[in-house]
């Protein structure tokens, strides 16, 4: 999903050694589920960040969370370049955007809440096109306290919808490989930015987080 990067950017919170328990935290959601069960193609990644925990936890809990990671990237960029695309936020939890080629991607937010660990987790479910045709996704980002800095963790469970673009995904890896090489492309972005929100330490309002366990 090409630069899906500002989800995983909120990987810059931490994340401990357990699994992440995606089908417990979508099991309410239709469409997610579906995917799951459809043995889509899965990508994770994992990794330590030096931002404390309580800082990786402010910045996971604002309400504008997608917006302060959108604005930090922009930052981040040389003089004189802008973000490929702009995302644009349709309801509480819902997104879109469009590519610099021309293709959508729609972007709900379907769980975010505390966790025993303690960790703090988020799950998109994504929709959208690309060169192999329609996809469904969802991208799981967990985070928990690892000494004094923060390690996070990633999956992405990205299903095509065309055949023979699953063939291919399957046998010939051309659409794996392309999930793979964007994951690892975001992971580098995202321990950026995730470094630039927590030296900026702004104030940001808090987004209704619910503990779960």
């Amino acid at each position: 999903m090409a630069k899906y990067w500002m989800l995983a950017a909120l990987c810059l919170a931490s994340w401990p050694a357990y699994a992440l328990d995606t089908r417990e935290r979508v099991s309410s959601h239709g469409a997610a589920s579906r995917l799951l069960s459809n043995h889509p193609i899965v990508v994770g990644t994992s990794g330590f960040v030096p931002i404390p925990y309580e800082s990786a936890v402010r910045i996971f809990e604002s309400a504008s969370l997608l917006a302060d990671i959108q604005s930090e990237y922009a930052r981040l960029l040389p003089p004189g370049e802008k973000p490929e695309f702009q995302i644009t936020q349709i309801e509480s939890n819902r997104y879109y955007y469009v590519n610099r080629s021309g293709q959508e991607t729609w972007i709900d937010e379907i769980h975010r809440g505390h966790h025993e660990g303690p960790s703090t987790e988020v799950v998109f479910y994504a929709r959208g096109t690309r060169f192999f045709g329609p996809f469904e996704a969802l991208i799981h980002i967990g985070a928990g306290p690892d000494g004094e800095g923060s390690a996070y963790r990633v999956r992405v469970f990205a299903y095509p919808e065309n055949s023979v673009s699953r063939f291919l995904a399957r046998h010939l890896r051309i659409v794996e490989l392309f999930f793979r090489s964007k994951t690892a492309e975001i992971e580098k972005l995202a321990v950026k930015i995730g470094q630039a929100l927590a030296a900026r330490g702004s104030e940001w309002q808090q987004a209704d987080i619910r503990p779960v366990r």
